[in-house]
């Protein structure tokens, strides 16, 4: 088995997490809002995981003269997590279909500030965090997940799951 590196592991998934909320984006278009609901939970989860590992493996091991200290990138977590919040919100509460062209527009325009702020986050790690951590002082694989960055989803209420801090 091959070793673990985290900064290559996670930077490979930037593109997948980018297509997850593409297919969201798609979906709002052709007013497929069950669909994009899905989509919300599936780039939910998929990110709570990524900022997990990126906050355990990677950010303890920042170097104190890196470009950006570690409460950025922490702080970035918290605020895309706050936008795919706000933005899931947005379309929850309308029927699984909405044809009206006005409204997908709106729904697609909620989703704006959310995918410019994740690619600037990505962009951020690949220039920063990805090149300033050394590979050979990351934990093994399969240590547990901890993340700071999500709050609970709306279907675990306001003290549920998976927010710590």
């Amino acid at each position: 088995m091959p070793p673990y590196l985290p900064a290559a592991v996670l930077q490979h998934e930037h593109a997948p997490l980018l297509d997850t909320l593409r297919r969201i984006l798609v979906a709002l278009v052709d007013g497929s809002l069950d669909v994009a609901q899905a989509g919300h939970l599936l780039l939910r989860e998929q990110l709570l995981d990524h900022a997990g590992r990126e906050e355990r493996d990677l950010l303890p091991h920042l170097p104190p003269d890196a470009r950006w200290p570690a409460r950025v990138y922490i702080a970035e977590h918290h605020h895309i997590a706050t936008l795919l919040l706000d933005a899931a919100e947005r379309v929850n509460g309308h029927p699984a279909y909405v044809g009206d062209a006005e409204t997908r527009l709106r729904l697609l325009d909620a989703h704006h500030v959310l995918r410019h702020v994740l690619e600037h986050h990505f962009a951020r790690e690949e220039q920063g965090l990805f090149v300033e951590v050394r590979e050979d002082q990351c934990p093994p694989a399969g240590s547990a997940t901890v993340s700071r960055g999500f709050p609970p989803s709306p279907a675990q209420g306001p003290g549920g799951g998976d927010h710590v801090g």
